[in-house]
């Protein structure tokens, strides 16, 4: 219990945010570029970070080797699938570039920091 109350209070502000977002489009007159932007700024980062998550407690219940291979190679293909997916966001939408590229780095920076305090102090189980 103590495991999905930490990934759900990691993932509730970007969760609020996303939900504000698409709240605020519906009622207001926001520039399509710029909620694209914040929209997917904010998805890419999270979709990543829930990934991270399932691949390390998944890691975490293996031998080192796996645990190693898990987290690692995890952790190369989630980058390798943010980097695809930021240069079709900015190749294929009508985005404003430097919200888009300001918001994914603010939020990859926050769910970077929150995995590595999660995975802190825990050992793979042997």
């Amino acid at each position: 219990m103590i495991k999905n109350r930490t990934f759900l209070f990691s993932i509730l502000p970007f969760v609020i945010v996303i939900i504000v977002l698409l709240v605020f489009r519906l009622k207001t007159n926001i520039i399509p570029a710029l909620f694209d932007s914040l929209f997917w700024g904010f998805m890419i980062p999270l979709l990543n970070f829930i990934a991270g998550h399932f691949l390390n407690e998944t890691g975490l219940q293996k031998s080192y080797k796996s645990f190693l291979i898990l987290v690692l190679g995890g952790m190369v293909f989630r980058m390798f699938l943010t980097l695809i997916l930021i240069i079709l966001v900015l190749q294929f939408l009508n985005v404003s570039t430097y919200s888009f590229i300001f918001v994914i780095f603010i939020s990859y920076i926050y769910f970077l920091t929150v995995e590595i305090i999660n995975l802190s102090g825990k050992k793979p189980n042997t």
